[in-house]
């Protein structure tokens, strides 16, 4: 379809959307990750991709084996549009500066906050946001977007988002 330019507003009856982005993907990991890229690179321009797997994407080493693992499903793909997965980190209690400055080195734009307990593979999470505080102000200097997952475990399962919020 070709991109048509249109200058008067009334003309309008449609519009061009060249690719959405999704800014929360689970592209999981092996065959599944294969089969998902796929997926997402048919229908997407940026895709945002969670760190949850296992073990949790949490070090620059793991970031890189898993950036090598997506290129090689995108390598095996005949991609007409572009395509830019963006990746995450998960902010894990142990992280230090150190951690977050190595990991945006290695590729990364943002970091996950996952309450421990709150989802899949969160059991190791922080319990609250003054564990990973260090990590939360190197990110805040060196520009990294915090991602958050907003439930709080101990809720009833229709009220644990409405119960985090005054937990920000």
């Amino acid at each position: 379809m070709a991109k048509e330019i249109v200058r008067d507003k009334a003309d309008i009856d449609r519009f061009y959307i060249p690719l959405p982005d999704d800014f929360h993907a689970h592209l999981r990991q092996g065959a599944l990750l294969r089969a998902s890229v796929r997926g997402h690179a048919g229908q997407f321009g940026r895709v945002l991709l969670m760190p949850n797997t296992l073990p949790p994407i949490a070090s620059s080493s793991l970031l890189e084996a898993y950036i090598a693992e997506v290129d090689q499903a995108l390598v095996e793909l005949p991609l007409e549009e572009r395509f830019e997965p963006l990746y995450t980190f998960k902010l894990l209690p142990w992280m230090r500066s150190a951690d977050i400055e190595a990991l945006a080195r290695a590729g990364s734009i943002a970091g996950k906050y996952y309450p421990s307990g709150s989802t899949t593979n969160a059991a190791d999470g922080p319990r609250s946001f003054d564990e990973v505080e260090e990590v939360l102000n190197t990110m805040e200097a060196m520009g990294l977007v915090l991602c958050i997952h907003g439930e709080d475990p101990s809720a009833h399962i229709l009220e644990r988002e409405r119960a985090f919020l005054p937990q920000v």
